[in-house]
């Protein structure tokens, strides 16, 4: 993990940092005295322009390069990690990384108060778009920030959910009842049976729903197998939601999604298709 003083020496010679400078001080200005709120830091750290199927949405995370489970779970070729769109982007946006990099410090190793926690004014927040727990620290961090924000619907998605097992007896905390947590399966193109799922709900009693990613012949297997019974992504979370709402009883509670590469092909398909329909 990146301290404070390794992150202040790591943008040194960047371009474009005055502003995240100006937030690392202010930083260290509470640090030193904590009647000081970090209000006005979170509301820098949360993630406003966002792309892709995220676009319109809103995020408060960590960086995926300064995690050390995403990093191991990143050098096999067999888990989705190994594809990680979160870590591409962060190399193509150096000031996006240097400022994910002070998130990560600030959530995984300082306790926000009530005061230290701002007002957020959306109706949907996802917590990790570009990282994944790191401790337990950081999992009373999102729940604090659920519980200050009732009028959220707040999802976490994660990949260590034994860290939020870990965090909820360790520090006697539970999960607010504003906040959804989507388990995301590492292991792409996995077909879980019903054993494995109840498994999984069973150990962990706190997770809402599980994201599986597949390439698109073993996407349509899994809903012919599972008849049908598993939610398919529509790729633009502002206007689905249905990571955002708790599922009813009868809701699937498997949401599957084609893996991105597969899915540019299938766009650049349907592009030609309609560029020759147009001829």
């Amino acid at each position: 993990m990146m301290t404070l003083k390794e992150l202040k020496e790591q943008i040194k010679t960047e371009e474009n940092v005055n502003t995240l400078k100006k937030w690392i001080t202010y930083y260290e200005t509470f640090l030193n005295d904590n009647s000081v709120s970090l209000v006005p830091l979170i509301n820098y750290l949360i993630t406003h322009k966002m792309s892709g199927k995220m676009e319109d949405m809103h995020s408060l995370s960590t960086s995926c390069m300064l995690n050390s489970f995403c990093n191991a779970y990143r050098s096999n070729p067999d888990w989705i990690c190994n594809k990680c769109y979160a870590f591409d982007t962060l190399e193509r946006y150096p000031s996006l990384k240097w400022k994910l990099a002070l998130s990560t410090i600030l959530l995984t190793t300082t306790i926000l108060r009530d005061q230290d926690i701002p007002f957020i004014n959306y109706f949907d927040f996802r917590l990790e778009a570009f990282g994944d727990l790191n401790n337990e620290i950081q999992v009373v961090n999102y729940f604090n920030v659920a519980r200050k924000n009732k009028h959220l619907n707040i999802t976490l998605y994660t990949k260590n959910p034994f860290i939020i097992a870990s965090a909820m007896e360790k520090y006697n905390v539970s999960k607010p009842d504003n906040m959804i947590i989507v388990y995301s399966e590492k292991i792409l193109n996995f077909i879980p049976d019903d054993e494995y799922l109840n498994g999984l709900f069973e150990k962990y009693p706190f997770i809402d729903k599980i994201f599986i990613v597949y390439t698109d012949e073993n996407a349509r297997q899994y809903l012919i197998t599972r008849n049908r019974k598993c939610f398919y992504c529509k790729l633009h979370c502002n206007t689905c939601k249905f990571c955002y709402r708790k599922s009813a009883p009868e809701d699937p509670k498997v949401i599957i999604e084609l893996e991105k590469s597969e899915m540019n092909k299938v766009k650049k398909e349907l592009k030609k298709q309609n560029k020759k329909g147009s001829l």
